[in-house]
């Protein structure tokens, strides 16, 4: 499908004895390539971003689920070498920031 967008164009006149260049406010549409590919097997979290490949001869509107194996490997599973992200540093800990408290302070 088609998203609308609220964009902003700046205009510049032809002529140099016109009005000042200025910002116009239009909406256009464009297609959606935002993908949100979820499985609720799956244990990792769902993708999402977008992705673009070749429109294909096979899969059609007619036949959604048929397999186009040109672009895709439908027997890889990626699940099976995600791992788990590590737990990050906390930010919040106090870990001797005692000296920029004091620069702070002065």
């Amino acid at each position: 499908g088609n998203v609308k967008v609220t964009v902003f164009v700046t205009v510049m006149p032809a002529n140099a004895f016109e009005r000042q260049p200025y910002d116009e406010e239009r909406e256009i549409t464009v297609p959606n390539k935002y993908k949100f590919l979820g499985f609720h097997e799956d244990h990792r979290p769902p993708y999402h971003g977008t992705w673009s490949k070749p429109a294909s001869s096979i899969v059609k509107g007619r036949t959604p689920f048929a397999k186009d194996t040109s672009h895709l490997d439908y027997d890889y599973d990626s699940e099976a070498e995600w791992e788990e992200d590590e737990p990050g540093e906390d930010c919040d800990a106090d870990d001797g920031d005692d000296e920029e408290e004091k620069m702070l302070d002065d």
